[in-house]
């Protein structure tokens, strides 16, 4: 296919990224992904359309490719334990009183769920590439394996279109318990998308915002707003409560994302030849917040796996 115009390119790209596609057609396609496997060998996805040359002589291009479709859900579920050891990593920074590094932190651990959740949708946005589902109409496109790749055409930069891809998407998708997820996966408006972003740069790139826990006693004090464990330590199960505090609002909805990224994932593969892979993966996880996470820690794994890795249909209250 040869290049189309810039401006209409953008709209393909804009409008099939507002389209979302149904939990059973997902599972649909990457049962059939994986149903020739004798064994999965999980690749980087920008790796392997780099070496297919996709897009070489051209900008947008057509392709049907099922291993595109296992890569895009071995990727999920990469970014969910991405997620996971960033909102570790996060809340025991704060708990020790790093609340810069810590923020910085737990905004990547909201940055890798919104990928992953994205990827379960058939889409990725990368650096060198944009991938979505071929069909605009049809939300069916994913289950045979049909997809655009096209080169980016950045406009905020990375982390703000990604973010605006991910709202897009998921305020579209009825599937998902809106009420529950409302604060975690909606924005009220553009300007929310801009705060997730600005709130990791005001202390990741801004020259000695970072250093006020050093420098303020106000600052100082505020390490003691968390300690998860002495405040309260259900915190993981009450993430539809704190994602509305001012102090933890960005640990519960990273948590909460998670969730989200967990639960659709592992309700695709239930009961098909996926299953026992994806639950090796999972015991993994586990045994990995067993090693990292201490007596002194402020969360442990229990409350993790109740609050953020609860399974569809759990008994788990």
């Amino acid at each position: 296919m040869g290049n189309i115009a810039k401006s209409s390119r953008r709209q393909t790209i804009e409008n099939a990224f507002k389209q979302y596609e149904y939990i059973d057609n997902i599972s649909d396609a990457i049962i059939d992904s994986f149903s020739h496997e004798t064994e999965i060998r999980p690749m980087a996805l920008r790796d392997y359309i780099s070496s297919r040359k996709v897009l070489s002589g051209t900008n947008y291009r057509v392709v049907r490719d099922p291993e595109i479709t296992k890569l895009l859900f071995l990727e999920a579920d990469e970014y969910l334990a991405k997620a996971l050891n960033n909102l570790c990593s996060g809340c025991v920074c704060h708990h020790k009183g790093y609340l810069s590094w810590g923020e910085v932190t737990i905004y990547y651990s909201s940055f890798f769920a919104i990928h992953g959740l994205l990827r379960l949708q058939g889409k990725s946005l990368g650096t060198s590439y944009v991938l979505f589902p071929y069909s605009i109409r049809s939300p069916a496109s994913i289950v045979n394996h049909e997809y655009v790749i096209t080169s980016p055409i950045p406009v905020n930069g990375i982390h703000e279109d990604l973010w605006r891809k991910f709202f897009d998407t998921y305020s579209q998708n009825i599937e998902i318990d809106q009420m529950e997820y409302t604060d975690a996966i909606f924005f009220s408006d553009t300007q929310d998308i801009v705060l997730e972003v600005e709130r990791r740069n005001r202390f990741n790139y801004q020259m000695f915002e970072s250093y006020q826990e050093v420098f303020n006693s106000v600052e100082l004090n505020r390490r003691l707003l968390f300690n998860l464990k002495s405040i309260d330590p259900l915190f993981f199960s009450k993430l539809t409560y704190y994602v509305r505090d001012a102090d933890r609002k960005y640990i519960a909805k990273a948590a909460l994302r998670i969730q989200l990224l967990h639960s659709l994932l592992y309700s695709i593969v239930e009961g098909t030849s996926l299953e026992t892979y994806f639950n090796d993966r999972h015991g993994n996880r586990l045994n990995y917040l067993d090693s990292v996470l201490t007596d002194s820690s402020p969360i442990d794994r229990s409350c993790i796996e109740q609050g953020c890795l609860l399974c569809p249909h759990s008994n788990i209250p």
